[in-house]
């Protein structure tokens, strides 16, 4: 049982350290929204239109400085486990 339950740790680790090629193809439905309401105080174009720079970005750095810009301007709760989740896709497009 522990062997099966570290298999499976060690899988779902890599498949979150794996790169993307596109951060929308990523996000459900759900996530979706989840994301407009927590970190786009409801605004889907606001939303969709920092996802399609963050996914058009030259580089990870770009990405991050975007990120950074957004979390500023949207005061964003940088422990809330949403919003960190949609960090970690947007590095892993730039991996």
């Amino acid at each position: 049982d522990n062997l099966k339950k570290d298999d499976e740790q060690s899988l779902r680790k890599k498949l979150q350290n794996s790169p993307i090629s596109d951060i929308k193809s990523q996000i459900s439905i759900a996530k979706k929204f989840e994301y407009i309401s927590i970190m786009f105080d409801g605004d889907s174009t606001a939303y969709d239109e920092a996802l399609d720079f963050l996914n058009t970005c030259a580089t990870g750095n770009d990405a991050r400085l975007k990120l950074d810009q957004l979390a500023s301007q949207n005061s964003w709760d940088l422990e809330n486990k949403s919003i960190l989740n949609f960090m970690e896709l947007v590095e892993r497009r730039y991996l």
